[in-house]
């Protein structure tokens, strides 16, 4: 039996739970492809925009587990390599198509809901292009590091979304009210336990 398997069953649970909940979360967003108004809603003007946005949204959530699993990226390198570029490269069309969604079908929600995902998407890009520099200055620690992140704010789309479904959230306000807060929860508290852990860890 694969020893390998047996003392570090932790990543591939990870790994299947990622999947999974990205999944469903791709899933539910399937019916824009529709074209029809009313799946569409407030981005039916921007349907160019939103396509894609969920297109390569979903192509880095589903590249990302790999990406992040040491030993599938001792074993196959190469495959690693080209993940990691199709991953960069989907981050950035989707997180290119959410600056202008978020600074112009944003604003029909509310401000802060603009506002948090402004900050939200900048972040993901900034993170996605540390990792993407950090490799290509062979600097491998910080590059992991920086992919981590990144990843948690891939994931974080799927994070808020799910917080959404909580009949308990829901009654704390309406979608308006309580999304922002949900946006900077879904990717601000898993960046700081991450690097409080990083933290710690150094001071060993």
């Amino acid at each position: 039996m694969n020893q390998s398997l047996i003392h570090r069953p932790f990543p591939i649970i990870t790994g299947l739970f990622l999947l999974g909940a990205s999944l469903y979360f791709i899933s539910h967003a399937a019916h824009f492809f529709s074209g029809e108004p009313g799946a569409l809603g407030k981005y039916l003007s921007f349907k160019w925009l939103i396509w894609p946005h969920i297109f390569f949204g979903a192509v880095s959530l589903l590249t990302g587990p790999f990406l992040l699993w040491e030993s599938f990226r001792n074993r196959w390198l190469k495959l690693h390599r080209g993940l990691g570029m199709a991953y960069v490269v989907a981050v950035a069309f989707s997180g290119t198509t959410a600056v202008i969604l978020s600074a112009t079908t944003a604003y029909q929600v509310s401000r802060p809901y603009a506002f948090s995902l402004h900050v939200w998407v900048t972040a993901w890009l900034f993170a996605t292009g540390f990792a993407f520099l950090m490799v290509k200055k062979r600097k491998l620690k910080f590059h992991k590091e920086w992919m981590v992140r990144s990843y948690l704010l891939t994931f974080a789309f799927v994070v808020s979304a799910l917080l959404l479904k909580i009949p308990l959230v829901q009654r704390l306000g309406s979608f308006e009210e309580i999304s922002p807060t949900l946006f900077w929860v879904g990717w601000v508290v898993p960046l700081f336990v991450y690097d409080v852990r990083l933290a710690m860890g150094n001071g060993k």
